[in-house]
């Protein structure tokens, strides 16, 4: 591995690092909401849903969830981020392998 080579992969470091931290906040924070969702849903049944359509029942099933919308999104981005930064550590590995290898 050349220098300017191992210069970058020292730079991906913290940023990794950071961005693994950042998934463990996404990840509570989506427990969480699940959590609460989970703990009020039956008053919800209670009294949300055989109330009439009006402006307050649409703003509050859309507050309630579009965060879910949202932390399916969320959790598909991590997905895909995650597999695109595994596939470039092992295309990498592979890379400079080969270059070792005869």
């Amino acid at each position: 591995m050349d220098l300017h080579t191992q210069t970058q992969a020292e730079s991906l470091i913290p940023a990794l690092e950071h961005m693994k931290i950042v998934t463990y906040f996404e990840v509570a924070s989506i427990a969480l909401l699940i959590y609460e969702h989970l703990l009020t849903f039956d008053q919800e049944i209670a009294l949300i849903w055989p109330s009439k359509w009006n402006v307050t029942k649409i703003l509050y099933l859309l507050t309630r969830y579009l965060p879910m919308l949202d932390a399916v999104l969320v959790l598909w981005r991590m997905f895909l981020l995650s597999y695109q930064v595994f596939y470039l550590i092992t295309s990498r590995q592979k890379i400079s392998l080969h270059r070792t290898c005869p």
